[in-house]
């Protein structure tokens, strides 16, 4: 629904600016991309879909690179991001190759990486500083899913990985790595 009426909101606000077929184009990329990270049923599948989601919410962060500190807050968007997104896959490749059931310190390497790394994607403490100047920088419509939705799509990561993959629901460390986290 937020991205329905974030392209129902571009088509007044977005009107006076210039190439909006690449604009349009990137918007559905954002939006679809984040269906894809939801609607998927493998780790590999949702880092996909999320640098899928990275690039075009980066993409739509320098959009108006006329204005001061668009393209500033897309390299900081960049940078971060792809730190996030490295650990993530290093995370996922791990898992991957562990096939023993027991939590060896690959698998203990393996959660950390993609928890860390999720944590940048959905802009959780102590990664939290570099969105403002993302939300800032990008149009209003693209700065409504930045918060709105793509940031959630790391929680909902997190709350995949912890619940569905590792299946900590019981453990009362997770859940204090949750409080403090929260």
């Amino acid at each position: 629904i937020a991205c329905l009426l974030s392209a129902i909101y571009s088509l007044k606000y977005m009107s006076k600016d210039n190439g909006l077929d690449k604009y349009y184009a990137l918007f559905l990329l954002l939006s679809g991309s984040m269906l894809g990270f939801v609607f998927t049923g493998d780790l590999f599948n949702m880092y996909v879909m999320l640098e899928i989601m990275t690039f075009a919410a980066i993409s739509l962060t320098a959009f108006r690179n006329y204005k001061d500190k668009s393209l500033e807050a897309a390299f900081k968007y960049i940078v971060t991001g792809s730190l996030g997104s490295s650990l993530i896959l290093l995370g996922t490749v791990l898992l991957y190759t562990e096939t023993t059931s027991e939590m060896s310190s690959i698998t203990i390497l393996a959660f950390s990486s993609m928890m860390v790394g999720y944590a940048v994607k959905a802009f959780m403490v102590p990664c939290h500083t570099w969105p403002t100047d993302a939300h800032m920088a990008a149009p209003s419509s693209i700065s409504m899913i930045l918060s709105g939705v793509m940031s959630k799509t790391g929680i909902y990561a997190v709350i995949r990985i912890l619940f569905g993959i590792f299946a900590l629901n019981d453990n009362k460390y997770v859940g204090y790595l949750i409080i403090v986290w929260g």
